[in-house]
């Protein structure tokens, strides 16, 4: 397993094959060129959200289908990785430390791995549960990344795109030997009675997070242009269970308890920031990665030099083919309501974020970037920890 991959102490789960007539919704084109020969990874995921990894197109359902075609006509975008190896990620919940030294953060990063491929298609897969560290720069140049090459949908209310972000398993020496690339998805729960398709909102909450984060410890000036979080309708549901009261744009809450209490101690008053789209976010974050202190890492510069493509030697052009008819591709079927399924545990993450806070230091904060797309309460182990959001004054 990767060396920057802890697996978690929990029950193992049981191995699956990935069957194509099964798929439900692609997530990702990946052309991976390795040392075997080119092949043609299709990410995917099942009903219940299950990521499977098919090799190449055959035997896929309607729906997948009239999805790809979409895609192909819409972008045509694939992701071209020269590497003999490619994790899969299913990226659930983030911990960040609020004391850590330095404005490039560790981040640790909780789901299931899967892989590698193409070493394992074919076979049925286990999916293993653990943390992935990364570091803030990491995360925020995968999804900027990630955005260019996101697999395309016909547009909804939820979006038009499944985000991913390329993210380090290994070092860098071992990732310039084309190993150790891990390909993570912030995928919205399959377990969700009414489960959006597109993850624009939960990649912007993704982005949002680890933003807010970097601008706590910037200290940035007050007069500085608030963050836009990717749902109001999101925010104001936190807020009005933490016990506030919105008002139009602002969320107000007395500061004391009991009727006295709420008199003689007057009244919080904050002001909610706008709602923004995921390539507003985008825009931020590359905006941060330009101004703030956050080079490339060294794991970084590895995986870009993996992706960019190969130098070519100047050829004649060739002959411009005959003009074809382009055929019309209709939108995939709108999707019917979802069938809640039994989701995995995830009371393993938190032996792992308790292992990172000693008594004296403030909670860490844990948050899962699919909170923007359900009403449903987060975990309840996650209550001993700051899962609020940033104070949106």
């Amino acid at each position: 397993m990767l060396t920057r991959f802890v697996v978690s102490g929990g029950a193992p789960r049981d191995p699956i094959e990935s069957d194509p007539e099964t798929v439900e919704d692609i997530r990702a084109i990946v052309n991976l060129r390795g040392a075997n020969g080119i092949h043609e990874l299709v990410i995917a995921t099942e009903l219940g959200g299950g990521i499977r990894v098919l090799d190449g197109r055959d035997g896929l359902a309607k729906r997948a289908k009239a999805q790809l075609a979409f895609h192909d006509a819409a972008s045509g975008r694939t992701l071209d990785l020269r590497a003999d190896e490619l994790f899969v990620f299913d990226l659930q919940t983030i911990e960040m430390l609020p004391d850590a030294p330095g404005l490039n953060d560790a981040l640790f990063l909780y789901g299931a791995m899967r892989g590698p491929y193409p070493q394992v298609l074919g076979a049925p897969v286990r999916a293993v549960d653990g943390q992935l560290t990364v570091t803030r720069s990491d995360l925020m140049r995968g999804l900027v990344d990630g955005v260019d090459n996101a697999f395309s949908y016909a547009p909804d209310a939820h979006g038009s795109r499944c985000v991913h972000a390329l993210l380090p398993g290994e070092r860098a020496s071992v990732i310039d030997e084309g190993r150790g690339i891990v390909l993570a998805l912030p995928l919205t729960p399959g377990w969700l009675l009414d489960s959006p398709v597109p993850n624009d909102l939960v990649a912007a909450q993704l982005l949002y997070d680890v933003l807010s984060a970097l601008r706590a410890d910037v200290q940035m000036p007050p007069i500085a242009t608030p963050l836009p979080v990717p749902s109001r309708a999101a925010l104001e549901r936190t807020l009005i269970a933490a016990g506030w009261k919105i008002t139009g744009n602002e969320a107000t809450r007395p500061k004391g308890r009991g009727l006295i209490g709420s008199v003689l101690s007057g009244t919080e008053r904050r002001t909610l920031p706008r709602e923004g789209t995921l390539d507003e976010l985008v825009a931020d974050a590359r905006a941060a990665l330009a101004s703030v202190p956050l080079p490339p890492t060294l794991e970084a510069a590895a995986i870009a030099r993996r992706t960019a493509p190969p130098a070519r030697v100047p050829m004649q052009p060739p002959p411009i083919p005959p003009p074809r008819p382009r055929a019309k591709t209709l939108p995939p079927p709108v999707p019917a309501p979802r069938p809640r399924v039994e989701t995995p545990k995830t009371e393993w993450m938190k032996d792992f974020v308790e292992a990172h806070r000693a008594p004296p230091r403030p909670a860490p904060r844990v948050s899962q970037p699919a909170r923007v797309v359900s009403t449903e309460p987060p975990p309840s182990w996650m209550s001993d920890f700051d899962t609020s959001d940033e104070d949106p004054s």
